[in-house]
């Protein structure tokens, strides 16, 4: 993971609430903030509540994009565990992107104090 972290033609995804993303908040994580390079798509925005169904697939792309997804990238949304990343997973395996899901996700990465963490003002 370490060394895909702002590599170019990845597009790591943070799928944790804002809060998570901006380090306002750290959960049950040893830090707050995120990973280097991530940015941030709440896997609740791919969601219809309350039927629990994918929005519409042209809104699933233009989420992923502007979460910085381009088309030929590989995707790797992460969250606290690996849960809610699943959502964003999908999603991108649906709209035809090569897909790897960080399932060590943010606790893995927070509790090792040898890597970067950001937080957004």
């Amino acid at each position: 993971m370490k060394a895909n972290a702002g590599k170019p033609k990845v597009a790591l995804i943070d799928a944790r609430n804002t809060e998570y993303y901006d380090g306002t908040a750290s959960g049950d994580e040893m830090r707050a903030g995120h990973i280097p390079g991530a940015t941030s798509l709440p896997f609740e925005s791919l969601v219809v509540e309350p039927a629990l169904t994918f929005v519409e697939r042209a809104a699933m792309q233009k989420l992923l994009a502007d979460a910085g997804a381009a088309r030929r990238d590989t995707v790797v949304p992460y969250c606290h565990i690996g849960q809610q990343a699943t959502v964003v997973y999908f999603a991108a395996r649906y709209l035809g992107y090569d897909v790897r899901l960080y399932d060590g996700s943010f606790q893995d990465w927070s509790r090792r104090a040898e890597l970067p963490v950001e937080t957004k003002p």
